[in-house]
């Protein structure tokens, strides 16, 4: 038997909500309990036979019969709700696009916006087909901030903020 048949013998899945449990077919100590676990980086993954596998990919085997062809994108930026409705198979481009927060080591705290010392103004800058592209300098950080967002609502088709 694959691997994609016995994961779905093995456990169910709840499109409306998300969440995966461990069917009859699985040991006694975990039969009916709520399976997975919150990864470091927000994904839930599940552990079964020696293999982690992200629920997002495995909601989608679940419904289309198939892993995804490419990656799975969180439609709400939320990568711990894997409701069907929430996902799609996209490629990276399109995954990037959809970034809703800033990089952890960001100052601003807000995509797109950085600051520039030289001028001692908040800068907006969004990259585009690899090509970085200057939005202007702002007094505010908020107002970078809203320059980068209407730039990457024309430019990025896969944003969904």
């Amino acid at each position: 038997m694959d691997i994609e048949k016995e994961l779905i013998q093995m456990l169910r899945y709840q499109p409306e909500d998300g969440l995966f449990f461990w069917t009859e077919n699985a040991s006694k100590a975990v039969k009916n309990k709520l399976a997975g676990t919150i990864h470091p980086a927000g994904y839930i993954i599940i552990g079964y036979k020696g293999k982690y596998y992200k629920a997002h990919r495995l909601a989608w085997l679940y419904v289309y019969g198939k892993f995804p062809d490419n990656m799975i994108d969180h439609i709400n930026g939320i990568r711990s709700d894997n409701r069907i409705e929430n996902l799609r198979d996209v490629d990276n481009t399109i995954n990037q696009h959809n970034q809703k927060t800033a990089h952890v080591n960001s100052k601003s705290g807000l995509l797109g916006v950085s600051w520039n010392v030289k001028n001692k103004a908040w800068k907006a800058q969004i990259k585009h087909r690899g090509e970085v592209i200057y939005l202007g300098l702002y007094k505010t950080a908020q107002l970078a901030h809203e320059a980068y967002l209407t730039s990457k609502r024309k430019l990025h088709i896969g944003c969904t903020i």
